[in-house]
């Protein structure tokens, strides 16, 4: 899929559909919601790196689907002591 990696998007049904495919294209959602932020983490968990609010919830995700996710997590101690 060739998409413009420059481009912000804003159309939130669209960008649900976008990182289902390729979780890293979250960087280029504009107005980023929980439910979003899931669908991307789930894809590719690296993809949390990109996520502007992480919650307790994306980031578990995020380490769920890639262990290697938890080097991008921002809020380290808190989810430690959950994994």
């Amino acid at each position: 899929m060739n998409i413009n990696q420059s481009t912000k998007w804003e159309n939130n049904f669209f960008c649900s559909l976008v990182v289902k495919i390729n979780g890293n294209y979250l960087k280029n959602v504009l107005k980023q919601t929980e439910e979003i932020c899931l669908e991307a983490v789930k894809k590719d968990g690296c993809a949390i790196q990109y996520v502007e609010k992480q919650t307790e919830k994306i980031c578990l995700q995020a380490i769920k689907q890639n262990s290697y996710a938890l080097k991008y997590v921002k809020k380290i101690l808190s989810i430690k002591k959950c994994v």
